[in-house]
């Protein structure tokens, strides 16, 4: 019979080769969010943005605050 052991990340190395992964994977989905929020920002017409207060050229930066808040 055949076993798979894995050995916990215990060494220097693993882990921060570890934390480096999670942070790369952070970075992507906080990409992602501010990339969404800017494509459903921009389709919404001028009306639908002046109702909401929110002026075309705020949309990168409400979209930055957006992924920096998820």
């Amino acid at each position: 019979m055949t076993s798979l052991t894995q050995a916990a990340p215990n060494s220097a190395l693993s882990f921060r080769l570890s934390a480096l992964a999670e942070t790369l994977l952070q970075i992507g989905r906080r990409s992602s969010i501010r990339r969404q929020t800017v494509r459903e920002l921009s389709a919404l017409s001028d009306r639908d943005l002046k109702d909401l207060g929110i002026f075309r050229c705020d949309i990168r930066a409400i979209a930055a605050e957006a992924a920096r808040n998820a």
